[in-house]
């Protein structure tokens, strides 16, 4: 989960603690809901250890990613800005398995 709080972070100009934060402001809210949401859609952790890592109550994990899935759904733009997020998640990981074998 820290590659993905890190990639998004690059993308977003926030700091792990941003992500961690109690902020509003909207550039970090939206860096926080996607590093969520690729977090469960790239590990297979469950919403508490989410919860736990990005030090937020499960339900209020679970009430994001959900609403952010069903936003993606209809928002052709976040769709493809989180595709883009992804992908630059699965590019780092594998640029890090590479270079510790």
């Amino acid at each position: 989960m820290r590659l993905i709080a890190d990639v998004v972070g690059k993308a977003y100009g926030a700091s792990l603690e941003d992500l961690h934060g109690r902020s509003r402001v909207r550039r970090l809210v939206e860096a926080r809901e996607r590093a969520m949401t690729l977090a469960r859609r790239l590990t297979s952790k469950g919403y508490p250890n989410l919860a736990r890592f990005f030090q937020r109550d499960f339900t209020t994990v679970l009430f994001l990613v959900k609403r952010m899935e069903e936003k993606c759904r209809s928002n052709l733009s976040l769709a493809a800005e989180l595709a883009t997020l992804e992908q630059a998640c699965i590019t780092q990981a594998w640029r890090e398995h590479v270079t510790n074998t």
